[in-house]
């Protein structure tokens, strides 16, 4: 039995598009966005439940296909 969830990441293609749909979707809020030169992450979180997270990962030069 799962008793909590803290962060799931999930790798996506388009970040902009990818935050549009949560936040829109189901009501999340960004927490948190960055980027280094090699990757693009996001935190989103809802405020009903701040404990929980989705981080989303976008390679900027990526190896292969989603």
């Amino acid at each position: 039995m799962i008793k909590k969830m803290e962060h799931t990441a999930i790798i996506v293609g388009n970040m902009d598009e990818t935050i549009h749909y949560y936040c829109d979707m189901f009501g999340f809020k960004v927490r948190l966005q960055g980027s280094t030169e090699k990757r693009e992450m996001a935190f989103l979180y809802l405020e009903e439940q701040p404990g929980i997270e989705i981080e989303l990962i976008r390679d900027i030069d990526p190896i292969g296909e989603y």
